[in-house]
């Protein structure tokens, strides 16, 4: 009872915040729309609470809150007070500061990153540096990072420091080379902040925006042990809503997931301070009189750094995409429990902001903040490229399955791209492409050489075409990551087809040596021995198989929360086994000499026996390239 008066309390004084603050004349007609997109998200969605802010012509003319902050006490979301987990919309505030720096002289946007570190270096590879321009726009080149991003114990909490020098991800991709959105790259750019600064990455985001912008129910710090640098005030962790897992359809209570890649996640924020933060964006660096970046940052901000490609991209630091005509300025932000989406249209003036404390998947929030933002262009909306018409040749070009960039390569979590992770292109015979991904297919049409519109949503994607224009990579319509054409090397059909035919063999010398039993023959010597090797084999094969798709299952069962619980029980498990089998494979070529000069087996059994042992070493072969021999998980 205590703390819900407190929460109303402090709720009353949030309210005399917003009415001091610069706020338009309500719009009923649009409040009526929003509720309305937003109460079907929210019921199509296991949601527990929205916070929202929508800002036009240097106001806010919406801020509302939408279901709990905290479910069990009904107490319901206030946008001026509590605090939702922003997730990787962080990300532009530590790429907005690494380009104050950048401003001040203090960083060179082409200076190769290993300038700034001391305590660690970044591999070399690829005879080329990583530079902060490749940070910003998500082109490091480094392979997905999932190690420790986020964890739910303070005692397993470690400075930035100590984690990015002990996750440095494998180098995949020359750097400048492919969009594939990295929170250790942004973790690292938040690291040069710091380095640079003198100041921990908090305590400049502190003086650099909170406090010039009156962000005062806003920060970076989170609940870790007292006495750290980073540990957030019992005052301010009261303010922040009660997250929600929805495993299952049903909302839970979940802990607060603790960012250990801080500057690429960890802020949370009210709606409210969001909101300031969208118009000190939109009034070119500058609100309430007082300059927070100069117009020269904010109009790089909106400048990609490596220009020259169709649809959406990243400018520096900031997601862009274009909606009804206009160049978007926006991110998006998630973590296991919450989801984010600050949308943005500089030309208009426009600025939304919508965030959950509970969902089961992002959507809940980019949809509704996009078709808000395509209610507020409203007539305003340009014309759209003309219709191009595919040649059929043309159309097989772009045809095929595509596999994202972002993920890992180097170590056992490879598998994770087993699960997921395609995109399939095909021609529909009527001059455009079907592109289906995430169990979703949408019919495109040709508006430039290798970039398609959805003729529904107007989402762009484009792809990339090799010398002989063929395309060999896709931008999805969010483009935060690439997919590049599946090959024979990073298809999963032939690891599928070595399991395939791992189960027949093996089945077949089971039901063979059950036969044998029958009809009472006895076996010595050698010849015991390799049956009884065989047949353990054939055994332990199977139950690795069995392991394996239990991993699978389960990885598809936990979704995000597998990044947290990853390696879990199966997966060790089936790396026990998999070392086994590699004994098996190892152990049955050894075997063929005396198998052909040693037993009395028939010419057939023989045969069957050798052809049974390369199908090991097949098996033990796919799984080493899928990294899945040895304990090397993440």
């Amino acid at each position: 009872m205590l703390k819900t008066l407190m929460l109303i309390w402090a709720g009353l004084f949030a309210h005399v915040e917003l009415a001091a603050a610069d706020v338009a004349a309500g719009d009923p007609q649009l409040e009526a729309y929003v509720d309305g997109v937003i109460g079907k998200a929210m019921q199509e969605k296991a949601v527990a609470g929205l916070t929202l802010s929508i800002v036009r012509d240097g106001k806010v003319v919406l801020s509302k809150g939408y279901g709990y902050a905290n479910v069990e006490s009904k107490v319901p979301v206030d946008p001026g007070f509590h605090m939702f987990r922003i997730g990787s919309t962080t990300k532009t505030f530590t790429f907005a500061s690494v380009m104050k720096l950048v401003g001040e002289g203090k960083l060179d946007l082409d200076a190769d990153v290993n300038t700034y570190l001391t305590k660690f270096k970044i591999p070399e590879a690829f005879g080329k540096p990583i530079t902060l321009r490749d940070l910003v726009s998500h082109r490091p080149g480094f392979e997905e990072a999932y190690r420790d991003l986020f964890v739910r114990d303070e005692t397993t909490y470690t400075d930035l420091e100590t984690w990015l020098a002990g996750n440095i991800p494998a180098r995949v991709f020359a750097p400048g080379e492919v969009t594939s959105y990295s929170n250790y790259g942004a973790a690292l750019a938040g690291y040069i902040v710091q380095i640079t600064s003198g100041m921990t990455w908090e305590e400049y985001l502190e003086a650099t925006f909170f406090k010039p912008l009156g962000m005062v129910h806003t920060t970076a710090k989170q609940p870790v042990r007292a006495g750290h640098p980073s540990h957030i005030s019992d005052s301010m962790l009261a303010n922040v809503a009660q997250t929600y897992s929805s495993a299952g359809g049903a909302l839970k209570a979940a802990p607060f997931e603790l960012v250990l890649a801080a500057p690429a996640g960890s802020i949370s924020s009210t709606a409210d301070d969001m909101a300031r933060y969208m118009l000190m964006y939109l009034g070119g660096g500058m609100l309430d009189g007082s300059r927070v970046l100069s117009e020269a940052i904010v109009a790089q901000l909106q400048t990609r750094p490596y220009p020259g490609r169709e649809g959406p991209g990243y400018m520096h630091g900031f997601r862009t995409n274009e909606m009804l005509g206009y160049t978007t300025f926006e991110h998006g932000g998630a973590t296991g429990t919450s989801f984010t989406n600050m949308l943005m249209v500089p030309e208009l003036g426009i600025g939304i902001f919508a965030s959950t404390n509970g969902s089961g998947i992002s959507r809940t929030v980019h949809d509704p903040s996009e078709l808000i933002m395509q209610y507020l262009i409203g007539d305003a909306a340009k014309a759209v490229p003309a219709r191009i018409t595919l040649s059929e040749a043309e159309a097989a070009k772009f045809a095929g399955s595509y596999m994202t960039t972002r993920r890992i390569y180097s170590k056992f979590a490879k598998a994770f791209s087993l699960s997921g992770s395609l995109t399939a292109v095909a021609p529909t015979g009527n001059g455009t492409l079907v592109i289906a991904s995430g169990g979703k297919a949408a019919e495109y049409y040709r508006i430039k050489d290798a970039s398609f519109r959805n003729h529904v949503t107007g989402d762009v994607v484009a792809f990339e075409l090799d010398s002989d224009g063929i395309a060999n990579r896709i931008y999805s319509t969010y483009g935060h990551a690439a997919s590049d054409r599946v090959t024979s090397s990073t298809s999963a059909t032939s690891l599928y087809t070595a399991f395939a035919i791992l189960v027949a063999a093996g089945l077949l010398q089971l039901s063979s040596a059950w036969r044998r039993r029958g009809s009472g023959a006895v076996e010595v010597g050698i010849s015991r021995w390799l049956n009884f090797g065989t047949m353990a084999a054939a055994i332990t094969g199977l139950v690795t198989l069995l392991f394996f798709g239990l991993t699978i299952l389960k990885l598809g069962a936990l979704g995000r929360d597998a990044l947290s619980l990853w390696p879990f029980t199966e997966v060790y498990v089936f790396s026990v086994l998999g070392l086994v089998m590699l004994a098996f494979a190892v152990a049955g070529m050894i075997g063929l000499y005396p198998l052909f000069a040693k037993t009395n087996f028939t010419t057939a059994r023989k045969i069957h026996c050798a052809l049974f042992a390369l199908v090991l070493v097949n098996f033990v072969v796919k799984l080493n390239h899928w990294n899945m021999i040895g304990f090397n998980f993440i």
